[in-house]
């Protein structure tokens, strides 16, 4: 399973290989789900108590 990371402070999806942000989640990137704690473990480390600043979303597969 592929996760995708969705910045709430910058109302985007992280790009591939953590470059910018994307309002199409078609142009998101895909990471895996060890990339994804870690990056969204250290970008919300500096919110504090206050709102998380990113959250990691699961890539369902959809049926064909």
């Amino acid at each position: 399973m592929k996760w995708l990371i969705w910045s709430i402070e910058h109302g985007a999806w992280w790009g591939p290989n953590q470059t910018g942000y994307y309002k199409l989640k078609d142009n998101a990137g895909r990471y895996s789900k060890e990339d994804a704690v870690e990056i969204v473990m250290t970008a919300n480390k500096w919110a504090g108590d206050k709102t998380p600043n990113e959250a990691m979303i699961p890539e369902l597969e959809t049926a064909l």
